[in-house]
C-alpha cells in the first residue's frame, strides 16, 4: 500500500474454546478423575498396612533405642489379600449408591415430589423448558424452607430431578424462577449430576475408610 507494507496481524493469546469444546474437555478429565478414585482407595489401603507393618516391627538396636524397619515383601502380601475384600466392599457400596442415590437425597434434604395439580406453577415453567430445549423431563422436588436454593440430581433418565425451596418459589417471579430452573437443567443436560453423584459416592467412600 501507499503507507508501506500491512503489518502482521498479532496473534490473539487468549484462544476461544466453544462450548462443546468445552464441555467435551470437562467430560475428559472428570472421566479422568474418576479413574483416579479406585487408584487413590487402593493406596490408601497400601499405606495403612505400611504403617502397620513399620510400627509393629521394630527391635531395639545396641544402643537401647527402638528401630523400625518396612517389610515391603509382608506389606505386599497383606495388600494382596485385602484386595478382594476392598474391591468387592467398595463396589457393593458403589451400587448400593449409585442406584438408591435419589431416595438418599430426598431423606437428606427432607425433599417431596409434586405433580402438576399439587403446584402447577413449578411444574409448568419446568415442562415449558424442557419443550423448549427438547430434553425429557425431569422429576420435580420441593424443600420447605425458607431459604433460597436449587439443585439438580441423578444420574439418569429416572432419576433426573430438579429440586427447589419453598423460598425460592415465593420470592422469585416467574420469568426469575425461569433462570434459575434453566440453570439447573443445563447441569443435566450436560450430564454435570452425573458426575457429581458418582463424586460423592467416592469421597464418602474414602472419608469412611479415613
Amino acid at each position: 500500500s501507499a503507507y508501506g507494507p500491512n503489518p502482521r496481524p498479532r496473534s490473539n493469546p487468549m484462544k476461544y474454546v466453544g462450548m462443546q469444546t468445552q464441555i467435551r474437555n470437562n467430560n475428559a478429565m472428570s472421566v479422568f478423575l474418576l479413574l483416579m478414585f479406585p487408584v487413590i482407595l487402593l493406596g490408601m489401603v497400601w499405606v495403612f498396612l505400611a504403617l502397620l507393618n513399620f510400627f509393629g516391627n521394630g527391635y531395639y538396636d545396641e544402643h537401647g533405642e527402638m528401630v523400625h524397619q518396612l517389610d515391603f515383601e509382608t506389606v505386599n502380601y497383606y495388600f494382596l489379600t485385602a484386595l478382594p475384600w476392598v474391591v468387592g466392599g467398595v463396589s457393593l457400596w458403589f451400587v448400593v449408591a449409585y442406584f438408591m442415590n435419589a431416595k438418599m437425597i430426598q431423606q437428606a434434604t427432607g425433599a417431596h415430589s409434586v405433580t402438576r395439580m399439587e403446584n402447577p406453577r413449578i411444574y409448568n415453567i419446568v415442562e415449558n423448558l424442557c419443550m423448549t430445549c427438547g430434553m425429557d423431563m425431569p422429576k420435580i422436588n420441593v424443600v420447605d424452607d425458607p431459604q433460597l436454593n436449587a439443585f439438580a440430581s441423578g444420574i439418569n433418565r429416572d432419576s433426573y430431578t430438579v429440586t427447589v425451596t419453598t423460598g425460592l418459589m415465593e420470592k422469585l417471579s416467574d420469568s426469575e424462577l425461569s433462570g434459575v430452573i434453566g440453570h439447573e437443567l443445563t447441569h443435566i443436560r450436560n450430564r454435570d449430576t452425573r458426575l457429581l453423584i458418582t463424586s460423592i459416592i467416592f469421597v464418602g467412600i474414602i472419608s469412611t475408610i479415613m
